[in-house]
């Protein structure tokens, strides 16, 4: 099995500029080898031999698929593997400023002031199994108010996050009521600006949600269905955190498309907090990013990804204009991340 040039870091991008995307990868569910799901975010090719390749991996029921290592997958160019001396693979750290931006949206309307206590304590907990240094934390509330307000920015400072949610001991609601869809819809945003679909490897960030509530919307500033929209629509993982009876359970399983926990009191609050964290280290494992040194010189040319031993294809159409010459796969020595975006699809076999 050859070596291959693998940054293993997290992404939070949309399909790829450039050409189109073509179709995704098929899981049919058969009896043979297990079934893994790649989907492509973001691709580019550059001279002066550089392809690289931005996707996530899941199984194809849908959990993330952390810990590959370079020698878990298989290249191909054209149907024709790349040999490793052509191919000039190398493992590089994740050095090239990647970052997992993850924003906590506590629902602080004046139900679950009395419990308080444990919600932070809670939220405490989950900031330090969280941040890292791939991993930033930003805490924002809501109530009834239009809109959020911001406590921390984005930091992998697990004090500043601490004395940001303890500072949230006094903190008084300026409307009672719930604008539970408006804080999906603008923690969405928030996310978009933070994450955005990066240009070029020193811009690689994923994004995600983990929404906590004791309610239901009251405010109706925004419907279910614009907040539905909205998670559907998100390349952003979005997870949500209920407590009580008075949640619609069913609804913030919707909206947690990426996983939903729930506490019956106040006391369990810890568990579903820690719970969440632990899920979101997996989702962030499930992002990779993959180069190596194109033999190709000219034309277009389709890049086949795999993982060994599994069904399920990723691929890449890119032009090989001008490539040729001796080709750095270090992205800090070849531009590999500002080439031009070419065509990808995630396929099944």
């Amino acid at each position: 099995m050859r070596r291959v040039l693998l940054w293993m870091v997290a992404l939070g991008a949309a399909a790829p500029t450039g050409l189109s995307l073509v179709g995704s990868s098929g899981c049919d569910g058969g009896a043979e080898a297990p079934c893994v799901d790649l989907e492509l975010l973001k691709g580019w090719a550059a001279p002066p031999g550089n392809v690289a390749v931005y996707f996530t991996v899941d199984t194809c029921a849908g959990e993330p698929v952390p810990g590959l290592v370079p020698d878990d997958f298989d290249i191909s160019e054209d149907g024709l593997t790349v040999p490793p001396a052509q191919g000039n693979q190398t493992i590089l750290n994740a050095s090239i400023g990647f970052r997992v931006r993850t924003v906590l949206v506590l629902g602080l309307s004046g139900s679950v002031l009395e419990s308080r206590p444990e919600l932070l304590a809670a939220a405490r907990t989950f900031v330090e199994r969280t941040v890292a240094d791939d991993s930033e934390v930003a805490v924002y509330v809501f109530d009834g108010a239009p809109t959020m307000q911001r406590i921390v920015d984005f930091t992998a400072d697990a004090t500043v996050l601490r004395d940001g949610i303890d500072s949230l001991s006094t903190w008084e609601p300026r409307d009672l009521s719930t604008d539970l869809h408006g804080a999906i819809l603008e923690g969405l945003g928030v996310l978009d600006a933070a994450a955005p679909i990066p240009i070029s490897l020193d811009a690689v960030r994923a994004g995600g949600m983990v929404l906590f509530t004791d309610g239901t919307d009251r405010a109706a500033r925004h419907t279910q269905e614009e907040a539905q929209a909205a998670v559907d629509s998100t390349r952003h993982f979005v997870m949500t955190i209920g407590l009580g009876g008075a949640i619609d359970r069913a609804g913030l399983e919707r909206f947690g498309k990426d996983g939903s926990e729930f506490a019956a009191g106040a006391e369990a609050l810890g568990t579903a907090f820690e719970r969440t964290a632990d899920r979101v280290r997996r989702m962030s494992g499930r992002y990779y990013v993959l180069g190596y040194c194109s033999p190709s010189r000219s034309g277009a040319h389709t890049m086949e990804l795999r993982v060994e031993g599994r069904r399920g294809e990723l691929r890449f159409r890119f032009d090989a204009a001008g490539f040729g010459g001796l080709c750095d796969p270090n992205p800090t020595g070849a531009d590999a991340g500002a080439g031009a975006g070419g065509d990808g699809d995630a396929g099944g076999t």
